[in-house]
């Protein structure tokens, strides 16, 4: 019997007729975390025997990095971990970035001017920090955990961001519009 062997070292290539699966990808979420935020205890006993048989676990989540890895820190694994939506790819909880993946910068301040412009708030993701625009009365400046309160959209963006969330349904067709003439 022949066994797989992949080429990277996240996994001991336990792959065979017996033991097909050499990697698993999960959620947190609505997936793997309780209702109160927490792992569920039979998922991540579960997914740690998966690890410790050589499989490969991933996880991937619209989380950022600081909260996700304090999440799953109890799991021990090394293996890739994908964080806010698949734009950040991690070689595991050490904090090595293998992926970043950005909007261009020209594209990003065009949907944050146009945001501005009609009242949207949005949130912009820039490396490991959050960026929200001001609310009335609300301070500028740190507000928690990586999350930034600034005076516009636009003055967030001052490299190219991972990404950006609208919760808007009348921004869907503009931002959508720049987005396929960029």
């Amino acid at each position: 019997m022949k066994k797989n062997s992949p080429s990277t070292t996240y996994g001991t290539g336990l792959a065979s007729q017996t033991h097909p699966i050499q990697a698993i990808a999960v959620d947190l979420d609505g997936t793997l975390l309780t209702s109160e935020k927490q792992i569920a205890p039979r998922g991540g006993a579960l997914l740690k025997q998966a690890a410790a048989r050589g499989i490969v676990v991933i996880i991937a989540t619209a989380r950022g990095f600081q909260s996700s890895s304090q999440l799953i820190a109890p799991l021990q694994l090394n293996a890739p971990f994908v964080c806010a939506d698949g734009t950040l790819i991690f070689a595991n909880l050490t904090g090595e970035l293998l992926q970043r993946h950005t909007l261009p910068l020209a594209l990003a301040t065009q949907i944050a001017r146009l945001a501005d412009e009609n009242g949207w708030e949005l949130a912009i993701n820039i490396g490991n920090n959050n960026y929200l625009k001001q609310r009335k009365g609300q301070p500028l400046g740190h507000w928690h955990d990586h999350v930034y309160i600034v005076p516009t959209n636009e003055t967030a963006v001052t490299e190219p961001p991972q990404r950006i969330l609208c919760w808007y349904r009348e921004a869907i067709h503009p931002i959508h519009t720049f987005c396929q003439t960029d």
